[in-house]
């Protein structure tokens, strides 16, 4: 056999063993991230209140008025308490958050103007039952959100300013979604906003 065949065979083997190899550390890698990946599910909390945010329409113009729904969700398997009257604002516990494409947050006055009064009673709270939702309108002027035409995403986000034991002590409502648990966000909708203020 020349030197030439044996340089080929030699070559031919070592490109071999060098995919081998690439193919086996892939595996490895691959199998790795999946266990991670079925691990972290497996640790990761259940998030038990969701939020849903719709408008009526993807496109609108800056002068007419837009309306957004939301829902807010029990996924979980208990039943779990909530305000019963969903209200916008800042001290209500529920706002719209507008960004536009570069991301940066556009602000808002409509939020800023309403105080919810204090509970009185039970009947202040309503229990959600798993797979059950309890839904809002909020119908605005676009201009109240959007400054400029542009396109723009939207998403809720609702929170409760009462500790979970306020409502139990006082009322005995219990399993309250309190200000001890994170906010919910909702996935963001995307406004596209056309025409020229008037």
């Amino acid at each position: 056999m020349s030197v030439a065949m044996k340089s080929y065979i030699f070559f031919a083997r070592w490109v071999l063993c060098c995919l081998l190899f690439v193919f086996l550390m892939q595996s490895v890698l691959l199998m790795a991230q999946k266990t991670t990946f079925e691990n972290n599910i497996e640790n990761k909390p259940e998030q038990q209140l969701t939020l849903e945010l719709s408008s009526n329409n993807a496109k609108v113009n800056i002068n007419d008025p837009v309306a957004f729904d939301v829902k807010l969700i029990n996924t979980g398997k208990e039943r779990l308490t909530i305000k019963s009257k969903l209200e916008w604002g800042y001290w209500a516990g529920l706002i719209l958050v507008v960004k536009d494409e570069a991301g940066e947050q556009m602000p808002s006055e409509v939020f800023l103007s309403y105080h919810p009064p204090p509970e009185r009673d039970a009947s202040w709270y309503i229990s959600l039952f798993p797979n059950h939702y309890l839904g809002t309108t909020l119908c605005e002027p676009a201009v109240n959100f959007f400054k400029s035409p542009g396109r723009y995403s939207v998403f809720a986000v609702y929170w409760e300013n009462q500790p979970e034991s306020h409502p139990e002590k006082y009322f005995g409502v219990k399993n309250l979604w309190g200000a001890e648990r994170s906010p919910v966000e909702s996935p963001p909708v995307w406004i596209e906003v056309t025409g020229k203020l008037k």
